[in-house]
């Protein structure tokens, strides 16, 4: 079963037996064709990740007698979803996002019942689906090799947890993939060029393989193994003629 007939499943559910129903956690890339989906359709729903402007979402599917009853999504993903706040000790070295989710998915847990990982000093924060809260507390032992204390926590403990980025200003001949990439995870345009063409860079979360492809403002560019930057703005043009950018470095 594909997207769309998962979306259009879980909707009529809703529809016809009168209860929310809702996805697994999806990716941006699933997120965006959701949204293409929910445009034709004109469902009563809505996205969220538990946190703002989580990158990995649920979608919720409204029975028509919720539509437009004001209903609290809060009490709808606090039905739904579990935080979990992974301590490990202060001692030890910080474990990583690799460490985190590694550890998560050796318990047999599928990706998409896991949200967004932040990551702090020796704490991590990790929205789940509730009904797998339990198991995790139970049965998460180490993480990348530190023992680890896994503790449920209200989804606000979350939500209160920033997440971390800095802000640069660059410049670049022009709004090309290469060049605000090469600049944004320090790597040379050349190198950058041939990464991208193997296939290691994602723009809004979809594979790019062109190095010459224009990035809009509000672009994510990911890099595998550096992490991601967001093309917030353009100043205008320096004295050379060069486009004056200011991008989101995500740590």
């Amino acid at each position: 079963m594909n997207l769309n007939e998962r979306l259009n499943d879980l909707a009529g559910q809703a529809e016809d037996r009168g209860f929310v129903t809702h996805t697994p956690f999806l990716t941006p890339a699933e997120k965006s064709e959701a949204e293409i989906w929910l445009k034709k359709t004109k469902v009563p729903h809505f996205f969220s990740g538990g946190i703002p402007d989580a990158e990995r979402q649920i979608c919720f599917f409204l029975p028509e007698y919720l539509k437009d009853s004001g209903e609290d999504a809060d009490g709808i993903l606090s039905d739904t979803l579990t935080a979990l706040r992974l301590e490990t000790p202060a001692r030890s070295e910080t474990p990583n996002h690799r460490d985190y989710l590694g550890s998560l998915l050796s318990l047999g847990i599928r990706r998409e019942l896991l949200g967004d990982i932040l990551i702090g000093e020796h704490t991590a924060f990790v929205p789940v689906m509730a009904n797998i809260a339990d198991f995790i507390t139970s049965s998460l032992e180490r993480i990348g090799g530190q023992p680890v204390k896994v503790t449920a926590v209200p989804l606000s403990d979350m939500s209160a947890k920033a997440r971390e980025f800095e802000t640069v200003r660059m410049t670049v001949a022009s709004l090309r993939l290469d060049k605000i990439a090469a600049g944004g995870f320090g790597v040379s345009r050349t190198e950058m060029a041939d990464i991208i063409r193997s296939g290691l860079v994602r723009v809004n979360w979809r594979e790019e393989k062109r190095p010459d492809t224009d990035v809009a403002i509000g672009a994510v560019i990911s890099l595998s193994g550096y992490g991601r930057i967001r093309l917030v703005s353009e100043e205008g043009l320096s004295r050379k003629e060069r486009h004056i950018l200011i991008i989101e470095r995500f740590k």
